[in-house]
């Protein structure tokens, strides 16, 4: 589980619809927006730009993930919980352990 917490009855960490999260990690419209975090906070607004949508519809879509933890907002710049970010892509029960091994096999066969 991530952070160590208990899960609820979909294998997901307490208060976290699990499915929702994923949408939200990989909506084709705000994964630019994730992308642009790992090298730190960033305001609204560039993130908006990097995914060709309003600051508004921005906020909106990345609020749960706010909400969640996994992102923290402040004075308008947007930052992510690495840490947070990567338990929850790793956590099998989240299903991204065999994709990841998979990515990697495949990955090997083209290098």
């Amino acid at each position: 589980m991530v952070g160590g917490e208990t899960g609820t009855a979909d294998g997901g960490p307490p208060g976290y619809d699990t499915d929702r999260l994923r949408e939200c990690m990989f909506d084709p419209e705000t994964a630019p927006a994730l992308a642009e975090l790992e090298s730190g906070p960033k305001s609204v607004g560039h993130l908006a730009e990097a995914c060709g949508i309003s600051g508004e519809e921005m906020k909106g879509r990345l609020a749960y993930m706010v909400e969640c933890g996994f992102l923290s907002v402040d004075g308008g710049s947007y930052s992510a919980d690495a840490g947070k970010l990567a338990a929850f892509m790793e956590d099998d029960e989240a299903g991204y352990g065999s994709i990841v091994d998979s990515l990697t096999t495949m990955d090997s066969y083209l290098n």
